[in-house]
């Protein structure tokens, strides 16, 4: 797929079928992002280990946005990376990196390296 094809629906819908798929998806608690009814799930998790780095998505429940902004969060920790995890967020108009509590818009290029980097994950589910 060209870079210019990849956008905000396209990968979002890869991260949707990724997290619906995964063995082992769990329902996290409103209460790990301190809401209520702390007892419901909030959003949606899985995790991936590849050689070198660590990919986490979440996808938020509909009822609970707001006070959710963002449909899916994408955590990658690299082994390599000196700042810490990488964080994005996808919301209803944006892929942003979301950085020291800034919230930066992806560019087309950046959301297809995004995409790109999350391919060999569709091998796992």
């Amino acid at each position: 797929m060209a870079s210019r094809e990849i956008d905000r629906a396209t990968i979002l819908a890869l991260v949707t079928e990724l997290v619906d798929g995964a063995a082992n998806r769990q329902a996290l608690p409103a209460s790990g992002y301190l809401l209520e009814p702390a007892s419901v799930p909030a959003a949606d998790r899985a995790v991936w280990d590849l050689p070198g780095e660590q990919f986490e998505l979440a996808l938020s429940r509909a009822q609970f946005r707001p006070p959710f902004e963002w449909l899916a969060e994408i955590t990658v920790r690299s082994a390599a990376a000196e700042e810490g995890p990488e964080h994005f967020l996808i919301t209803e108009t944006d892929v942003v990196a979301a950085q020291r509590r800034e919230l930066t818009p992806l560019n087309p290029a950046e959301i297809a390296s995004l995409y790109q980097r999350l391919g060999p994950l569709r091998q796992r589910v």
